[in-house]
């Protein structure tokens, strides 16, 4: 027969790893989804143009502007808070985005050439 003592010790030792393995058992339970993965997107400088003049993304997505026109072009947010500089026949550059909003962005050398970028969290869906 075993000691009164040593069965409560057993008892209590066997309740706390039941405790601690329901534990994490619900913490898996409870564990938000992953969040999405950042997306690429790209806009092209064409003809003159932004393609697409518009976009809207997530916030940490990253933005790609190609240069497809043999003249330079640049993408120069309209308060200056980011700059490609000027970006040659093929060149790229890009910037993730953060701050939920819209930012304008023109070209330094054409500046009929426009374009926007709205930052939103709810109103882009993941595929």
């Amino acid at each position: 027969m075993s000691h009164p003592a040593c069965r409560k010790c057993a008892v209590l030792i066997v309740g706390a790893l039941l405790f601690i393995g329901v534990g994490g058992v619900l913490d898996l339970c409870v564990q938000q989804p992953p969040a999405p993965a950042a997306q690429r997107h790209v806009v092209e400088m064409l003809d003159f143009a932004f393609k697409p003049a518009s976009l809207t993304v997530a916030p940490g997505d990253t933005i790609v502007w190609i240069n497809r026109d043999i003249v330079p072009h640049t993408a120069t947010e309209n308060h200056e808070a980011w700059d490609s500089n000027t970006l040659h026949e093929a060149d790229s550059w890009y910037v993730v985005l953060q701050e939920q909003g819209r930012q304008s962005y023109y070209c330094r050398f054409h500046p009929a050439m426009q374009g926007s970028i709205v930052v939103s969290k709810t109103d882009h869906e993941r595929p």
